[in-house]
């Protein structure tokens, strides 16, 4: 007779010793727990954050859209981005923007009132996680109480619902269309897997997941002896539901196709359209530090041991209770390589995929360790076994508490970034330009809600008609001038204008500018992405002293855009380090033909000519130069170095000339 092996992890309970499980826990007490648990750091963040910046802020531009377009939706009943003009379906999550609309009914502070509904999913997402944790892992509540703890303690999910962004609400939705699954309600299930879409369009791949997952249980699964198989989804009793999750999905998609023509949002195609230009070679690299990284470390390798033994699994024709998260995850890294292979601002794309994570990590951990016991089934071992699951998996939770430090300063300095940038810009648009204004920009989120004027998109978000113009500038700027555009709002990092002078610039010494220029068509000159980073790439190589090298970059990038004042202006500067005077003369002249206005034009040329005693000359520039930035005291220690150098002439030839009047009367 075959030797029956004890599992590692605690049995489930049967029904006479159910009432004496010391860890059988109560809706209550799960609710109260979760909020607690991710109460304390989110708490704690605001109060930090409200500390240093003396307010509140979110840590990227996009809140503000879901906030605009709620706003307006309030305000004017239309669901647009500017009054009830610019209806599009410019929201990736229409289910949050709805969400935040009914909230602005009641409460009209936006930082506050996305705060509340970030923590109120991520409270629930941690009562959903439990209960789903408890069916994955056989009721054993032991492990589904810290699998819960890693979950709601991990840093990136701690600020995502501090983001004022749908992050939360997603997380939310995915865990419990996830937990009907697994609990097999299907009317449930059916909801809110049709409310799941209408949270983001990434939705589709955790139900593309569970659809792999019934297909493996139909045909590769061996049912028991004297069993037969049996399907969740395409059972018939899922037709009716079923009706319920179509009505859903027509519903999304028609709101799409009427708003902009188009079956997702127009941020989806927007976003694959701009991104997939420039494809990371590092993105395996980037998502490997994401889930393996500290604090990640430890669930990470439970992960990995995971993988593994599904494949074992799969070999056995057993079903697999970590299949589904598993498939979802692999789903969303490789749906991101394909679309946005990227991952910015701390991969919040993929951090959706986080509680999914730590239950794959802590059933391959369980998985390996029960294994580790059917290998050894002294009892010792088996004993031991259990203890080590417990103490590693709590060692885990404690590297993510220990994270949760480091985490709330990068949200405070992202959050402060922003504000300095994005919404500055913003409140000065609104307290500078005129009502009437049209501003172009691509970071639309703090422009559009706080400047009051009317937006156009440059990456199509919101202008869908954008998308098939990025990376054509020609025909960019023909939508502008199409569109009335009268300003820029840019990164200069995003687009470079150039040939002109901006009205308004954030500050200097940070690593992203953010500037607003006037649109004059004919004139403003925004150069091609890859000349701009060719010059970045230049100007590197000159600080570095490298200067020949410098301008064999810039000369293919003039070759590239031969209508930059930049780039003729640090040829010149490149040329005139190399000791050749004559050619950075000329250099500098083609620049200030470009842009009259160029004070390091005006200056550089005016220090040259007064180096070469032509006076008059270079006075005329450096006065220039002064006249167009009064309080920069560089340019006016340059023009009063000048004069002196004038003066100082002036008196050696007058003293010449009367040295040489003694010598002839005399």
């Amino acid at each position: 007779m075959k030797k029956k092996t004890a599992r590692v992890a605690i049995k489930k309970p049967d029904d006479n010793t159910a009432r004496r499980q010391p860890f059988q826990l109560s809706l209550r007490s799960v609710v109260i727990a979760s909020i607690v648990a991710g109460g304390i750091p989110l708490v704690s963040t605001l109060v930090y954050i409200l500390g240093f910046n003396g307010a509140y802020g979110f840590p990227l531009d996009d809140p503000w859209i879901h906030l605009t377009f709620a706003r307006n939706l309030v305000e004017f009943g239309a669901y647009s981005y500017f009054k009830d003009i610019v209806v599009t379906s410019g929201s990736t999550s229409p289910l949050y923007t709805f969400i935040l609309a009914l909230g602005w009914l009641f409460f009209r502070q936006e930082f506050l009132l996305s705060y509340a509904i970030g923590a109120l999913f991520f409270a629930a997402a941690g009562v959903y996680f439990f209960h789903l944790a408890r069916i994955m892992f056989d009721k054993e509540d032991v492990l589904a109480i810290i699998a819960t703890a890693m979950f709601v303690l991990i840093p990136r999910v701690d600020a995502a619902a501090l983001s004022g962004m749908e992050t939360s609400l997603f997380v939310f939705m995915l865990i419990a269309t996830m937990y009907y699954y697994a609990a097999r309600r299907r009317w449930a299930f059916a909801v809110f897997a049709g409310l799941l879409v209408w949270t983001r369009p990434d939705g589709w791949i955790m139900l593309f997941a569970l659809v792999l997952n019934e297909l493996y249980r139909w045909y590769v699964v061996k049912p028991e002896r004297g069993g037969r198989r049996e399907s969740f989804l395409f059972a018939r009793d899922m037709v009716s539901p079923g009706t319920v999750f179509l009505s859903l999905i027509m519903a999304y998609t028609v709101f799409n196709q009427v708003l902009s023509g188009s079956f997702f949002p127009n941020t989806l195609a927007a976003k694959a359209k701009y991104y997939s230009a420039g494809a990371s070679s590092s993105y395996w690299l980037q998502v490997l530090s994401f889930y393996l990284g500290s604090p990640m470390t430890i669930i990470g390798l439970g992960f990995l041991a995971s993988l593994v033994f599904v494949v074992v699994e799969w070999i056995r024709k057993k079903a697999v209770e970590a299949l589904p998260s598993l498939l979802f995850i692999m789903g969303m890294i490789l749906g991101y390589w394909v679309m946005i292979p990227f991952l910015y601002q701390d991969g919040r794309y993929l951090i959706p995929t986080l509680p999914f994570f730590v239950l794959c990590g802590v059933w391959g951990w369980r998985m390996a360790l029960e294994a580790l016991a059917d290998a050894i089934p002294a009892r010792p071992v088996r004993s031991i076994a259990n203890g080590a699951l417990v103490m590693l998996l709590a060692v885990a939770v404690v590297m993510e508490a220990v994270n949760w430090q480091p985490q709330r300063k990068k949200y405070y300095w992202t959050c402060r970034y922003i504000t300095d940038r994005q919404v500055k810009t913003a409140r000065w648009i609104s307290a500078n330009l005129s009502p009437g204004s049209v501003i172009a920009t691509h970071d639309i989120g703090a422009i559009g809600f706080y400047s009051g004027r009317r937006v156009v998109d440059m990456v199509g978000l919101v202008s869908p008609q954008v998308i098939p113009m990025i990376g054509n500038l020609p025909a960019l700027d023909n939508f502008l001038r199409e569109q009335g555009v009268t300003h820029l709002a840019v990164l200069r990092n995003w687009f470079e204008v150039v040939n002109q002078r901006p009205l308004y610039t954030t500050n200097q010494l940070y690593p992203e500018i953010m500037e607003v220029f006037r649109f004059l068509p004919g004139k403003t000159h925004i150069m091609s992405q890859q000349a701009s980073r060719m010059n970045g790439e230049a100007a590197y190589l000159m600080k570095l002293g490298r200067y020949r090298e410098a301008f064999t970059i810039l000369r293919e990038s003039f070759k590239m855009d031969p209508q930059s004042s930049k780039t003729v202006l640090m040829i010149g500067i490149a040329q005139l380090a190399e000791g050749d005077t004559t050619r950075a003369i000329q250099a500098f002249q083609q620049a200030l033909k470009l842009q009259p206005d160029n004070v390091t034009a005006l200056a550089s040329l005016g220090m040259i000519y007064s180096s070469k005693k032509r006076h008059w000359e270079a006075l005329r520039l450096l006065k220039r130069a002064v006249e167009i930035v009064p309080n920069d005291q560089t340019y006016q220690k340059t023009y009063y170095d000048a004069w002196s150098r004038y003066r100082v002439d002036s008196l050696n030839a007058i003293g010449w000339v009367t040295e040489k009047r003694s010598v002839t009367f005399r």
